[in-house]
């Protein structure tokens, strides 16, 4: 193995932090490449080069997509083309609490309007298609972390 790819949904990058002495102890001759805030990028990524199209749409649907400090990403489309082009074309983020429409919020918005400029972003609500993935993933007796059993990713031929 040459490279491992950790991708944690974490701005603090926590999770990566966790994982990377266990897999010093394992590989010890690997790089590591670390992601923050790409955390379906690296959902879209894995749905596209498996899938075997040359140029195709990826639809991400992940409840705990990359986190920020009011809002969390749930739902991201690109078009994806290789050998390594991923453009996001759209992004819904969901908000932790109704009305903290502050100015910290929006300064957040703004950075990924920024950093998106060609993507439609949509933040304005606590509920999205992500919940009721929860709620079908409760509703047969699995834990609502465990929503890849009634959700995945999906890339299709464009």
């Amino acid at each position: 193995i040459d490279f491992v790819v950790m991708c944690s949904p974490y701005p603090d990058n926590s999770t990566n932090l966790l994982l990377e002495p266990i897999l010093n102890k394992l590989l010890p001759n690997t790089n590591y490449i670390k992601f923050c805030q790409f955390h379906h990028l690296a959902h879209a990524s894995l749905a596209f080069y498996n899938s075997g199209f040359k140029k195709s749409l990826v639809f991400v649907i992940d409840r705990n997509g990359s986190k920020f400090d009011f809002f969390r990403e749930s739902e991201s489309i690109f078009i994806a083309e290789y050998p390594d082009k991923f453009i996001p074309i759209y992004k819904s983020y969901y908000l932790y609490n109704m009305g903290e429409k502050d100015s910290a919020i929006l300064k957040e918005i703004e950075i990924l309007k920024n950093k998106y400029p060609l993507c439609e972003i949509n933040i304005n609500s606590t509920m999205n298609i992500t919940k009721v993935y929860e709620t079908a993933t409760t509703l047969i007796n699995q834990n609502p972390l465990e929503n890849g059993k009634t959700i995945g990713k999906l890339a299709i031929e464009w």
